[in-house]
């Protein structure tokens, strides 16, 4: 995984992310970022710098909810986009969408993604999706809240 964190980002994000690297590392291809946005940015003009400084070639346009954001998560650690074979690292799904979504915690977090796939991922689905990598497949979840846009993205070729 391409770690990106900005330089204005408070220590426990930092910490965080890195953690969530650390863990997935070995079992995913993709990207984990987070960069402070300008409040004052429209959400569209948030998700755009975000992904921008990401390296997605565009942002997601599907809002998804906290709820979708996990089952999202929990399915990219789980099972691989190509072949949806089962990873056999030891991480846990649940934890570690847990701590990347807890970095947005308010009321007010919104959540985004490229369409069908990472939905219907786990019910062993394809469904349709705009890439924004030039891999093969490509889903994940952009969370926005309070200044503070995080990115998990995840690839995969067949």
């Amino acid at each position: 995984m391409r770690l990106a964190i900005h330089e204005q980002i408070d220590a426990d994000a930092v910490r965080t992310l890195k953690r969530i690297e650390r863990e997935v590392s070995d079992e995913l291809a993709g990207c984990l970022a987070v960069v402070a946005v300008d409040p004052s940015l429209s959400i569209e003009e948030s998700l755009e710098e975000g992904a921008r400084f990401a390296g997605l070639l565009g942002p997601p346009e599907r809002e998804i909810t906290r709820e979708e954001a996990a089952a999202v998560l929990e399915g990219l650690v789980e099972r691989d986009l190509a072949y949806r074979a089962r990873r056999p690292g030891s991480v846990s799904a649940a934890s570690t969408a847990e701590e990347f979504l807890g970095m947005f915690p308010g009321s007010e977090a919104r959540f985004f993604t490229n369409g069908e796939m990472g939905l219907t991922h786990a019910l062993g689905k394809t469904g349709a999706w705009s890439p924004l990598t030039r891999a093969t497949f490509d889903t994940g979840v952009v969370a926005i809240d309070r200044g503070r846009l995080g990115v998990f993205w995840v690839e995969d070729e067949d």
